[in-house]
């Protein structure tokens, strides 16, 4: 996993492209249901997907969908988890243009043995697709950032980024997605299988 120190960055593109918008409103949206949590010593993450064939759009930098989730922002915004113990989280409700998707990249935030705050991100991109459908839900997960730590030459602990559990836990997010959207379809199952995604830091179950 590549390491590197934080910073604010905007990269602007020659081409017309358009943006993955999560609150499309249009007639033929779809949705994508989630839980992003936190367990151990994780900071944040944001987990990104964009759309495979986006229509020309008027904007001239690429923005793609992010699952998201910070413990420190949830704080500062005043939102409630909706769930917590050994992982603590959110469920968050997307609206998309119907087409398809791929999740391919992350970025986990930390402190690096009390020195800065760092990021840490995959070595190569991934591919974990999903389709958006007319008038449909799906459920794409629980994305869990389990925290790691290691020692420095003091033989103090500090964070070492960590991996994510992406797993199904639809019997506990989605009556919390029902509350959120009364209205929802009910959501099929679309948990991707990130145990052939060739990503050592995605895994289908937590290993100690």
């Amino acid at each position: 996993m590549k390491k590197a120190i934080l910073f604010a960055c905007l990269t602007l593109c020659g081409c017309v492209t358009n943006r993955t918008d999560p609150t499309y409103n249009g007639a033929d949206s779809g949705a994508v249901v989630f839980a992003a949590g936190l367990t151990g010593t994780c900071e944040g993450f944001s987990f990104e997907y964009r759309n495979l064939h986006p229509q020309p759009g008027l904007l001239t930098s690429k923005i793609d969908g992010r699952i998201m989730y910070s413990s420190k922002s949830i704080r500062f915004w005043g939102r409630k988890e909706d769930f917590s113990g050994e992982e603590s989280g959110i469920v968050t409700i997307h609206h998309l243009e119907p087409g398809e998707y791929e999740l391919y990249t992350f970025t986990i935030y930390g402190t690096y043995n009390g020195i800065g705050h760092f990021d840490w991100f995959p070595q190569h991109e991934f591919s974990l697709k999903f389709t958006v459908t007319p008038g449909k839900a799906i459920y794409l997960g629980d994305f869990n950032c389990v925290g790691q730590t290691q020692k420095n030459f003091l033989g103090f602990e500090g964070d070492a980024g960590g991996y994510f559990v992406i797993s199904d836990k639809h019997d506990r997010d989605l009556p919390i997605a029902q509350k959120q959207e009364p209205n929802l379809p009910p959501p099929a199952l679309a948990v991707p299988d990130v145990d052939r995604a060739g990503e050592p830091t995605l895994r289908s179950r937590k290993r100690y």
